[in-house]
């Protein structure tokens, strides 16, 4: 899972310029702002498919506590705790399936960690809210989604 203030701007653009064919593309692609589009994402559509971010995305959170699940902050993928990350969930999948990863099989995973060959990568990276969300949508987020933010166990600033 991934701060959601990240998840909006990723969304934000995925839907008006990455995936003409997901059905909020036409939404997306005809608002005439990244700050528009944004605070879409943040407060939703008419459009019960695309509900405000909080309805979209609290469902997730439940899964953090439940047993059997490893939960993954795509933070601690992206930066210094990479390789402990991973290793932790090689770890688990050891447990759970009984088999073992031999060295050969991990180089090939960690090897083939690469979000650019992905077609929804876009740019990555942490934190990106911090600049490309305007000061009313970051106030909009939190109105809309303090209760996502403190289920994730992100802090609201």
């Amino acid at each position: 899972y991934r701060d959601p203030r990240d998840v909006v701007i990723s969304e934000a653009n995925y839907l008006a310029k990455m995936n003409r064919w997901h059905s909020m593309h036409r939404v997306f692609s005809r608002l005439s702002s990244d700050e528009e589009r944004i605070r879409t994402c943040i407060e939703g559509t008419s459009d019960p498919q695309f509900p405000n971010v909080n309805t979209r995305l609290i469902g997730y959170a439940p899964w953090l506590s439940t047993p059997g699940v490893i939960s993954v902050r795509y933070e601690d993928l992206y930066g210094a705790k990479r390789d402990q990350e991973i290793m932790r969930i090689v770890h688990q999948y050891e447990r759970q399936s009984g088999s073992s990863i031999d060295q050969n099989s991990l180089r090939s995973i960690l090897n083939a960690i690469d979000p650019t060959r992905s077609h929804t990568f876009h740019s990555g990276g942490i934190e990106k809210w911090r600049t490309l969300m305007s000061e009313a949508n970051q106030q909009l987020f939190r109105s809309t989604a303090s209760p996502l933010l403190s289920s994730l166990g992100y802090q609201p600033q």
